[in-house]
């Protein structure tokens, strides 16, 4: 999959210029929702240094349809996602125009079976140290990541809770891997996700 750059003519407030962290009162956890959880494996994305600053296309992806999502539709609800090295943006605010928005939550991702979004922040919301206010702070340590001698790795027992873009529900989110290529043959070498999500039930 290759990264996607956002057509030139989308709303400037588009343009894709994060700790935050869900209290654990704002989740109800209730029976497992019977849903799918399905897998991205191999998302390429592009970014600059290991730790992934953002300078570059960003490549769109859909929660709702588990696909990477062409740049015609950057300025749309059909994406959920959009990711440029360790950045992770999401589809409102700042960021898109849908009611897109996220949160980081101390559990496991087997633990999340259900929530509120009430909690949840839009890009241009956050408030990251020394960087521009995301809902997910990038940074080492300051997300869903950490860097180290091997690389990025996610911080484990940590949990993504997205709210959609066509605000049609939540997802849970959990990044597996993120790993940097060899390098190519014209000397970029690009990013790749992994990673698994599921669709939750609301808290009544």
């Amino acid at each position: 999959m290759r990264a996607i750059q956002p057509p030139a003519s989308a709303d400037p407030q588009y343009t894709f210029p994060m700790l935050r962290f869900l209290p654990l009162a704002a989740l109800l956890l209730a029976a497992p929702l019977s849903a799918q959880t399905l897998r991205a494996d191999s998302v390429a994305v592009g970014g600059s240094g290991m730790g992934g600053s953002a300078v570059g296309p960003f490549t769109l992806y859909s929660l709702v349809e588990n696909r990477v999502v062409p740049a015609a539709d950057s300025a749309s609800t059909a994406w959920d996602l959009a990711l440029l090295g360790t950045t992770i943006r999401f589809n409102g605010g700042t960021s898109g125009p849908g009611v897109g928005a996220a949160a980081l939550v101390h559990l496991p991702f087997e633990d999340v079976t259900s929530a509120t979004d009430a909690a949840l922040l839009a890009d241009g919301k956050g408030d990251c140290p020394g960087a521009a206010p995301l809902a997910i702070c990038t940074g080492s340590g300051n997300g869903w990541y950490v860097y180290g001698g091997t690389g990025v790795s996610p911080v484990p027992d940590q949990t993504l809770l997205v709210r959609l873009a066509d605000g049609s529900g939540l997802a849970k989110v959990r990044v597996l891997s993120y790993t940097l290529s060899d390098p190519l043959p014209d000397g970029s070498r690009p990013r790749y996700y992994a990673f698994e999500f599921e669709r939750l039930a609301p808290t009544p």
